[in-house]
């Protein structure tokens, strides 16, 4: 039995009128149920009737894409954790959906394989970085001010992403191999954001020339390595308790 047949033989239709619903093959795909009955609620008043009666119908597409959106979002922050832990070569895809209560299958029509998962991971960190970044300046007045709200939107950004600072480590220690083009091209970005400020300082005389690239890199620098030295700091004694306190 077709993968067509056996979905209408379970709806049958009252006028026995398949050809009315004019859906391709490509649209009943099995893996994609939900662009089915989309399809389904959108086109065809006597499959509302038939199913709900005369009521509202209340899922639509967009509720669809917000239950994959809400998933994909459950199964990035889980991958997050795993890629932290473990760097990209240990992560395991299947450890990955376990964590996350989810098939392999779900996973790749959600993301993708470990190689998308791993950039859509430091994409999204670092492009709502760059938002972030954006946002807070632009309520500065001075470059002074500016400068001070890029530093501490980065510093909020890993606040806010524990999971980076190991993240990013491991990844520098690797060479940089499985870096991301996108996640290249928001750092990129974000350097454009300190470029600009940095650029206006000079103009007015506050800051000296420098390069933008390495104001960003010590600025990174620090804030990773305090995130990271926490356990060292903690659980040393020969720390005194004002290093250990701050956070």
């Amino acid at each position: 039995m077709s993968t067509e047949s056996g979905f209408f033989d379970s709806v049958p239709h009252p006028c026995d009128r398949r050809d009315r619903l004019k859906i391709s093959q490509k649209k009943l795909d099995r893996n994609d149920p939900p662009a089915v009955f989309n399809h389904l609620v959108k086109t065809t008043g006597w499959f509302k009737r038939m199913v709900f009666g005369e009521k509202e119908i209340r899922m639509t597409t967009m509720t669809i894409t917000e239950k994959r959106t809400e998933t994909a979002s459950h199964i990035l922050e889980v991958a997050k954790d795993v890629f932290a832990e473990q760097g990209f070569a240990g992560a395991r895809v299947d450890e990955i959906a376990r964590r996350a209560g989810v098939n392999k299958a779900t996973l790749y029509y959600q993301i993708g394989d470990k190689k998308a998962l791993y950039a859509e991971v430091i994409h999204n960190v670092l492009s709502n970085a760059a938002e972030l970044g954006a946002r807070a300046i632009e309520k500065a007045q001075t470059p002074e001010e500016k400068l001070r709200c890029y530093v501490r939107s980065i510093a909020r950004t890993m606040d806010e992403n524990p999971q980076m600072p190991p993240l990013m480590m491991r990844e520098v220690a690797s060479g940089g191999k499985n870096f991301p083009a996108e996640a290249a091209r928001d750092l990129v970005q974000i350097v454009e954001i300190l470029t600009t400020v940095l650029k206006e300082g000079h103009e007015k005389g506050v800051f000296i020339e420098t390069t933008p690239f390495l104001i960003h890199m010590m600025v990174m620098g620090v804030i990773v390595l305090y995130k990271l030295s926490v356990p060292i700091r903690t659980n040393q004694p020969a720390f005194p308790e004002t290093i250990k306190k701050l956070d």
